[in-house]
């Protein structure tokens, strides 16, 4: 048997968080991920919310020397692109500041998207109205609903089934996943 690949990580701790490397000999070039540290998550946060929104993920990733921060949020409102470069430039100060990223990186800062899954329950608010496709919990065996998002109350939400047209309530520790459903 031969050997195509050999996978290496190095785990490096620094004062701004732990540094995951990863390195595979015999195809592509080094790529790593940067393992988000407790001080990196809230101060980025803290910036996010400074300015009104959420931060819902925060990824370091790529090659190396040409790392790539990608920073999603969401607001309870739209998402502009106003916002997205606010936030670009205070997060990047944030970052240069702390020393999060070491040397020149790349940073993305955008709204979700349709395609990921509903998070937190505020969200649910802004899609009043849109097609939505849940995994709920309703018995041992999880099942798929698709239907319109008719209302959201304090413990769940109420979903007009596209099959049956019949109004069905689903608690939110009920909803295993949550998406919209796009129109294409």
């Amino acid at each position: 048997m031969r050997l195509k690949y050999v996978y290496f990580f190095v785990v490096e701790s620094s004062p701004s968080g732990l540094f995951l490397f990863g390195r595979s000999y015999g195809r592509g070039p080094l790529r790593y991920t940067l393992m988000i540290s407790a001080s990196f998550w809230s101060s980025i946060e803290g910036t996010v919310a400074a300015r009104g929104a959420h931060l819902i993920d925060l990824l370091v990733r790529g090659e190396q020397g040409k790392p790539l921060v990608e920073v999603y949020v969401d607001a309870e409102d739209a998402v502009t692109t106003e916002l997205c470069a606010e936030l670009s430039r205070d997060i990047a100060g944030v970052i240069e500041q702390n020393n999060f990223v070491r040397g020149p990186y790349r940073l993305v800062v955008s709204s979700p998207g349709i395609d990921r899954p509903i998070q937190f329950q505020w969200q649910y608010k802004k899609h009043s109205g849109r097609l939505f496709e849940l995994r709920v919990r309703e018995t041992d065996v999880p099942s798929t609903v698709v239907g319109r998002l008719i209302g959201v109350t304090e413990d769940g939400v109420v979903i007009e089934n596209e099959n049956t047209h019949e109004m069905e309530n689903f608690g939110f520790k009920d909803i295993i996943e949550a998406r919209v459903k796009t129109p294409w």
